[in-house]
């Protein structure tokens, strides 16, 4: 039965999660699975991008974790990945019960309360990458995941939370 379960629900969050374009946040798994968006840089995306962090903050939990660059310098690959899931798992156990709140199983006000939480999660999420000197490798994708993905996100997330009803989010 627990099984069934945990697929309905990684079905749900597939459906739900492909409608906002939410990639980082797809499970618990994607928490965990940190190698592949701190390591998968796009070379294409590098190009005429300078990076705006000249410093680190002490105060993201990414950079005053152990094993963490030094102030102003960046993170190591392996830095980088240990920081990647500090910052999204939070974002990914919201995400996973945002999709068991649209399964059609939660009322529509709880889905919305879930939606409005993760939109906050995820601007959190924002601020905690934009903090953080990444590995040259890993910039430009962090970059485009923080100024584009996640806003675009939070955008459908909002439109899905003031849609009034499960059905009518799922035209959104």
């Amino acid at each position: 039965m627990s099984s069934v379960r945990k697929a309905a629900a990684a079905a749900a969050a597939a459906v739900l999660l492909a409608a906002c374009s939410s990639g980082p946040h797809g499970s618990a798994t994607a928490a965990s699975g940190s190698a592949g968006a701190a390591g998968s840089a796009s070379s294409s995306g590098s190009a005429g991008h300078s990076g705006t962090h000249s410093s680190a903050d002490t105060s993201s939990p990414a950079a005053n974790a152990p094993g963490s660059a030094a102030p102003g310098s960046r993170l190591t690959m392996q830095q980088a990945e240990a920081a990647y899931v500090r910052i999204v798992q939070p974002g990914s156990k919201l995400a996973d019960k945002l999709a068991s709140a649209d399964s059609g199983t939660a009322p529509f006000s709880q889905f919305r309360s879930d939606a409005l939480a993760y939109v906050k999660e995820l601007r959190a999420e924002i601020g905690e990458f934009q903090a953080v000197r990444w590995p040259t490798k890993a910039e430009a994708r962090i970059n485009a995941m923080a100024r584009t993905e996640f806003p675009a996100d939070i955008s459908c997330l909002q439109a899905m939370s003031a849609a009034g009803s499960t059905a009518a989010s799922q035209t959104v």
